[in-house]
């Protein structure tokens, strides 16, 4: 779960850094990746939470 969520933060930057620079390349294939990222890490937080009750209640 740790390893998803800094793979996240990680790709999040670079699509921070790629929009403040204007290079299509690295937004556009960063977005690319966040996509499959954010729904993994979101099915990774839903199982977490279905074991342990916190969230999405």
């Amino acid at each position: 779960m740790i390893t998803y969520i800094l793979f996240f933060i990680g790709v999040s930057s670079w699509v921070i850094y790629g929009a403040l620079k204007g290079d299509i390349a690295v937004l556009v294939t960063n977005i690319v990746t966040l996509v499959p990222c954010s729904i993994i890490l979101w099915l990774k937080l839903k199982a977490v939470n279905i074991k342990n009750d916190i969230f999405f209640k």
